[in-house]
């Protein structure tokens, strides 16, 4: 195991350790209340899904333990955005706590959020008759390296890019995603962010960026090959 994956490791068991601990919070709460509470396969999908729905009738003592903890709505949001425009989508936009105001422009979905507004859309819908379209029916959670190899190898305009995005709780992880002047693409999250405003979902430390014909390489690879290209 190399010394970046070892940090990587240890930095998400910490912060599932303290998202157990909120989960467990909610949990207790939804009893208290004698409110639902739904355990899914997922960990995290278990964590976003009763974050919202909980938030629906406890917001304040919700919002409390997340700032005790240190949440970093940037990540959480992040999630939450995930969330609702997956396939099977877990939750709606306009449940999301951090999210104030859902509406619609043409293709755009805009989002006045706790960190400013968001200009998005769902990469699957917009790409949809395109080459890229295939890409997002595959695997997308946890698979931001390879798809997003994929989705620059054919958008040839765009970059690859990787980053060092934080977690929600505690520390960060390695991130990729795809960029074109002011337009964002996440494969991993279906989401297409416009405007420059992606930037308020994507911060993080910037460790690479490049077009797919300097970076080449292979889908599939036990350490995903965009990131070895990036931690040379």
């Amino acid at each position: 195991m190399g010394d970046y994956e070892f940090k990587e490791e240890v930095m998400r068991k910490d912060d599932k350790r303290v998202a157990n601990q909120v989960l467990m919070y909610f949990k207790h709460l939804a009893i208290h209340y004698k409110l639902s509470y739904k355990e899914l396969s997922n960990f995290a999908e278990t964590f976003i899904y009763n974050y919202v729905e909980l938030s629906k009738y406890q917001k304040d003592d919700i919002k409390l333990v997340l700032k005790q903890k240190r949440c970093k709505q940037q990540a959480l949001l992040n999630e939450c955005i995930y969330g609702a425009l997956s396939s099977n989508p877990l939750i709606k936009l306009e449940d999301i706590p951090l999210i104030n105001k859902v509406t619609n422009d043409k293709d755009k979905i805009i989002l006045e959020t706790t960190i400013g507004t968001i200009r998005l859309g769902k990469a699957s819908e917009y790409f949809k008759d395109t080459k890229s379209s295939c890409i997002f029916n595959k695997k997308l959670s946890g698979e931001c390296f390879d798809r997003t190899l994929e989705f620059v190898r054919e958008n040839e305009e765009y970059d690859a890019i990787v980053s060092y995005v934080p977690n929600i709780f505690v520390g960060g992880h390695y991130h990729a995603y795809a960029k074109c002047g002011d337009t964002i693409v996440d494969p991993a999250s279906n989401a297409i962010y416009f405007d420059n405003t992606g930037e308020l979902i994507e911060q993080g430390d910037i460790i690479f960026t490049d077009k797919y014909s300097n970076i080449g390489g292979n889908i599939g690879e036990d350490t995903p090959y965009l990131l070895k290209k990036a931690l040379k």
